[in-house]
């Protein structure tokens, strides 16, 4: 019920093509290795602490972006609002995030936790109407609350 809601939400495209087919590959292929990442923070719960783990994830990520990033680096780019802009999505979504997902791996279900974390579509959404004014569209609404009442269902 929960994926059924997702899919609502970002809308269904009855028209297929080579590019919206490579990219429903690379969504899988992004799906498969989250659930990868999410058994691993799991079962590291005992052998090494919070932010050992996290550091070690977060340090290996960052070396595996850093070819890219020093491949397409623009210097002219480079402005204070833009590097702030990048710092802040590296440290609270992504760092506070993140490490929130993974503390709460080690005490719940993966299920659960996963579940959870399909709604950051919603808290986006939610942000979008708050901050930037946008007005959410009505398969939006929609999809949010049937994926709400799915992981409802799965909670109690």
């Amino acid at each position: 019920m929960t994926v059924a809601g997702i899919a609502i939400l970002v809308g269904f495209q009855p028209q297929m093509d080579a590019r919206m087919a490579f990219g429903d590959l690379l969504a899988l292929i992004s799906a498969i290795t989250f659930g990868l990442y999410s058994v691993a923070g799991r079962s590291q719960r005992a052998r090494y602490g919070l932010f050992t783990y996290t550091g070690a994830v977060y340090g290996l990520a960052a070396l595996w972006a850093l070819p890219a990033a020093v491949l397409t680096l623009q210097p002219a780019a480079l402005t204070l609002k833009s590097v702030s802009a990048v710092v802040a999505a590296g440290l609270i979504p992504l760092g506070l995030g993140h490490t929130l997902y993974n503390a709460a791996l080690r005490r719940t279900h993966a299920t659960v936790v996963n579940l959870i974390a399909t709604q950051e579509v919603t808290g986006g959404i939610v942000l979008g109407a708050i901050f930037l004014g946008q007005t959410p569209q009505g398969s939006e609404i929609v999809g949010a609350l049937v994926a709400l009442i799915g992981i409802a269902v799965v909670l109690i």
